[in-house]
């Protein structure tokens, strides 16, 4: 298989696009598994959580912040987790 510099670079570009969507589609599927995972069977959260918004995930959220909160601090407690 003789191939040019050129051809090489090109099968090497559309591999790595390829391998670029497939990461994005697995982190698109993961987001979703992830707000079903947290989500309380036959529950919703509060406020709801949606896969395609970041402004409310992380620590601005009830549900996602206990999960983030170190196990040494106490997630209830106001003063412990306050981020100043």
């Amino acid at each position: 298989m003789n191939g040019s510099e050129e051809d090489i670079t090109r099968i090497a570009q559309l591999i790595q696009r390829g391998a670029a969507q497939a990461k994005m589609d697995d982190i698109r599927a993961l987001k979703a598994e992830i707000l079903d995972w947290i989500t309380p069977a036959g529950l919703e959260l509060s406020p709801p959580l949606s896969p395609d918004v970041k402004i409310n995930r992380g620590f601005n959220h009830s549900a996602t912040g206990r999960l983030l909160c170190p196990v040494h601090l106490d997630w209830l407690d106001e003063e412990q987790v306050s981020i100043q």
